[in-house]
This record gives structure tokens, sequence and C-alpha cells, in this order.
């Protein structure tokens, strides 16, 4: 393996590392903010929940 073609084979190697990194990392943030989302929507039934009952008592 010559100099030239492992430099360029280490330059595609460490690109392919780098997107496939921020690739993961987009998919984890992407999955925390859907969580977020849905805890939201958790607390608020629950908190109209607990409003219905307490009017009911």
């Amino acid at each position: 393996m010559t100099p030239q073609s492992f430099s360029f084979f280490l330059h595609v190697a460490m690109y392919s590392a780098s997107h496939g990194f921020n690739a993961v990392y987009d998919g984890i943030q992407q999955r925390y903010a859907e969580r977020k989302q849905i805890m939201n929507v958790v607390r608020k039934h629950e908190d109209k929940s607990k409003k219905r009952k307490a009017k009911k008592n």
C-alpha cells in the first residue's frame, strides 16, 4: 500500500466514522425529544385526571 493510498483510506475511514457518529447522535436526540413530548402528554393527562377526581369529591 502506497502512502497516498493509505492516506486516502484513512481519510475515507475517518469521514465515514464521523458521519456514522453524527447519525447515531441525531437519532438519540430525536428519541429523547419524542420521549420528552410523550412524558409531557402523560403529565397533562394525569393532571386532568386529578382535577376531575377532585371535582367529583
